[in-house]
C-alpha cells in the first residue's frame, strides 16, 4: 500500500490522487450506510462536524503523510508510521491526562527500539 500510495503520489499532481482514494472510499462506504438506512437520519449539525473531524482527523493528516510519501523512501515512511501510535499515546498522557499501563509502556519501547535500530542498521532509508 505504502508502495502503491508513494507512486500514485510521485504521478498525479497535487492531491488529486489523495481525493481520489478518500472518493472510492467513500463510494464503498456508502452501499452499506444505505443498507442500514443511515442516512434516514441524516442531521446538518452532525454532518457539519463530522466535516470538521474529516477534515481535521483525516483529510489534513493523509494530505501531508501523501507529501512526505512523496519526499521519503517507503522504508522511512515505514518507520515514522510505526512511532506514530508512540506520539498518540504520549500526547494523550500529557494532554488528556490518561495513564500508560506498564504493558503500553513496554509496547512503545519496543516499537521505538525497533523504529531506532532499523534506521540506523539501514543506511538506504537515509539516501533514498
Amino acid at each position: 500500500m505504502v508502495v502503491l500510495s508513494r507512486k500514485v503520489g510521485q504521478t498525479v499532481t497535487g492531491h488529486a490522487g489523495l481525493a481520489l482514494a478518500m472518493l472510492a472510499g467513500a463510494a464503498f462506504a456508502l452501499p452499506f450506510e444505505l443498507a442500514i438506512g443511515g442516512l434516514d437520519r441524516l442531521d446538518v449539525a452532525v454532518l457539519a462536524g463530522a466535516v470538521v473531524v474529516a477534515v481535521l482527523s483525516t483529510a489534513l493528516p493523509l494530505s501531508l503523510e501523501f507529501e512526505a510519501l512523496k519526499r521519503v523512501s517507503a522504508r522511512t515512511y515505514g518507520i515514522v508510521m510505526a512511532v506514530e501510535p508512540v506520539a498518540a499515546a504520549v500526547a494523550g498522557a500529557v494532554l488528556l491526562s490518561q495513564g500508560l499501563e506498564a504493558k503500553l509502556l513496554a509496547a512503545i519501547a519496543c516499537v521505538t527500539i525497533a523504529s531506532v535500530g532499523v534506521t540506523i542498521s539501514d543506511r538506504r532509508s537515509i539516501v533514498e
